[in-house]
């Protein structure tokens, strides 16, 4: 195994180095999701294109019927946002009622950002879809769904 760090892991853990006799703080690349800024769309019948192509889409059945799975859809944005080394998705995350259902990491290069996940529920719940951008921070969305 080798010693070498890796840049990506080193900018997120924060860190301090000695670089040219200079003590240098490198800051989190990331910071701690509680502590991080969330974004939504401010004027639904006016979304910019940076909100048209960052809040997630969340999809579900017509018809939900109690406590047999489903599948809720979380699509990256009206418009589809790009998956280049550059500006990417880095994950896409589920919450019902505030507890988080499910969790995927995406990979540059990969297709348009769309994750399908599966989940029951026993009444009506509130769903909230949560995605991060490399360059644009983290994205939310929630949406209302019922139990027939």
């Amino acid at each position: 195994m080798s010693n070498e760090v890796k840049r990506r892991e080193f900018l997120l853990t924060g860190s301090t180095v000695l670089a040219a006799g200079l003590f240098l703080s490198v800051p989190r690349a990331r910071a701690a999701e509680a502590d991080m800024h969330v974004f939504t769309v401010k004027d639904p019948a006016n979304k910019t294109l940076l909100e048209q192509k960052h809040v997630p889409v969340i999809e579900v059945p017509e018809s939900i019927t109690k406590g047999v799975p489903f599948p809720v859809t979380v699509t990256v944005g009206e418009v589809i946002h790009p998956m280049t080394k550059e500006h990417y998705i880095d994950y896409v995350e589920l919450y019902v009622d505030g507890k988080r259902a499910g969790k995927a990491t995406l990979t540059p290069g990969q297709n348009a950002p769309k994750v399908t996940f599966f989940i029951a529920l026993e009444g009506p719940a509130t769903l909230k879809a949560r995605e991060f951008c490399n360059l644009h921070g983290l994205w939310e969305e929630t949406r209302q769904v019922a139990v027939g």
